[in-house]
């Protein structure tokens, strides 16, 4: 029974991700500035490293830890590669907060296109595992700063998942995710104020041994952008682990 009630909140709660996403969608669409909507398909692949620095014994709920995201995108354009490293304290083992930095490439077909942005991000991370559910909100600010441009961009990041197991003796997941992203402040370079875009994501999960995990599916993404709405529709495959 606690496993089953499990997977009705975790059902419960995807079900929520997905109309937020819808309501994302919907209110882009409305916006009378897009003329047209555009569609692509891509491969987004991404690997994301924790490692804990200090508090390392099992009974420890505290402590510094070191954070890395990689990321590589493909679209119908170029390239995409992300660097992310940061570090983070941990309060207990559901609250943690972290600070770093991003190095985000854009590498264009047409290589007078090529983009660099620099990040600064602050965010917070609660974990709630309950059972065969695990939820996992986090916030993050990041402040944009384009190669080339003197204007920082400021936005807020809101993200949702939710992951559950079909049982204890089953090493696969079912692995959910909504982020809303929101621009802040208007600059020359690109973003205006309000809503920017929406990723959601669904797909399998398979546990591996020290709590990495490999998570493939279909991602999602809608972006309101100046002259249209670009909807992608890409293979998403993800690496987590945890030292």
């Amino acid at each position: 029974m606690g496993i089953g009630r499990q997977r009705n909140r975790g059902q419960r709660l995807a079900g929520t991700l997905v109309g937020s996403a819808a309501f994302a969608v919907g209110l882009a669409a409305t916006t009378p500035a897009q003329a047209e909507t555009t569609f692509d398909t891509q491969v987004w692949t991404a690997a994301f490293f924790t490692a804990r620095l200090t508090g390392r014994e099992p009974e420890a709920t505290s402590g510094v830890s070191a954070w890395l995201d990689l990321h590589a995108r493909r679209s119908g354009a170029g390239v995409v590669g992300i660097v992310r490293p940061a570090l983070g304290y941990r309060f207990s083992k559901a609250i943690s907060v972290w600070a770093g930095y991003g190095a985000i490439g854009g590498f264009d077909d047409l290589p007078d296109r090529n983009t660099q942005e620099h990040r600064g991000w602050q965010q917070a991370l609660l974990t709630l595992p309950a059972g065969a559910l695990i939820v996992q909100l986090r916030p993050r600010l990041e402040e944009r700063a384009r190669a080339g441009a003197d204007e920082v961009a400021f936005r807020a990041r809101l993200l949702a998942r939710a992951n559950v197991a079909f049982g204890t003796a089953v090493p696969v997941i079912l692995a959910t995710l909504e982020e809303a992203f929101f621009h802040l402040n208007d600059v020359e370079w690109g973003p205006r104020g309000g809503f920017d875009q929406s990723r959601l994501f669904l797909g399998i999960g398979l546990k591996g041994p020290a709590g990495s995990r490999v998570e493939v599916g279909y991602l999602n993404v809608t972006v309101l952008r100046p002259t249209d709405l670009l909807i992608t529709h890409n293979v998403s495959m993800n690496l987590f682990a945890d030292f």
